[in-house]
C-alpha cells in the first residue's frame, strides 16, 4: 500500500499495460499490441505467486513463452536503449 503525497489517498500500488508489459517486451527486442499487453498482465496476476509476487522476470518471461509481440526495427531498438522510449505495436503485426 502507497499513499499520494498530495491528496493523502491510500493506493495500491499496480503494474499497467501503459509501460510495464511493453517496457518487458522491449527489453526481449519485441513490440506489444495494447491487447498483447492487457492479456500478458492478466496472466500474470492469475497465476502468480502470491507469497512472492510479480517479479520483472515473470513479465519477461511470459512474452518470451508465448511469442508474443513483433521484432523490433533498429531504430526503434536504438531509440529503447538509448532514450528509453517505448515502442507499442498499434498495427498488430505479427512476429516473423
Amino acid at each position: 500500500m502507497g499513499r499520494c503525497p498530495d491528496s493523502g489517498v491510500t493506493y495500491c500500488p499496480a503494474w499497467t499495460c501503459g509501460q510495464e508489459a511493453p517496457a518487458g517486451a522491449n527489453e526481449r527486442e519485441v513490440a506489444l499490441t495494447n491487447h498483447e499487453a492487457i492479456n500478458v498482465l492478466q496472466e500474470l496476476h492469475r497465476y502468480h505467486n502470491k507469497q512472492c509476487g510479480i517479479k520483472w522476470e515473470d513479465v519477461t518471461c511470459c512474452i518470451e513463452e508465448y511469442v508474443l509481440g513483433r521484432k523490433l526495427t533498429k531504430a526503434e531498438l536504438k531509440r529503447f536503449v538509448e532514450k528509453n522510449i517505448l515502442t507499442i505495436d498499434h498495427q498488430g503485426r505479427t512476429r516473423r
